[in-house]
């Protein structure tokens, strides 16, 4: 039987988002980075 295994993505625009990843009940926690480089590329 396979083991299934839960990813969750959260950008780092929204860090309210932070503390609920982490109650989901999720295997993994994926931060997407993408998001915080492109707010850091607009404030140049």
């Amino acid at each position: 039987m396979k083991e299934y295994v839960t990813y969750l993505f959260v950008p780092t625009n929204k860090k309210e988002l932070f503390s609920k990843a982490l109650e989901c009940g999720a295997d993994a926690i994926i931060i997407d980075l993408h998001e915080f480089r492109t707010n850091l590329i607009w404030v140049r």
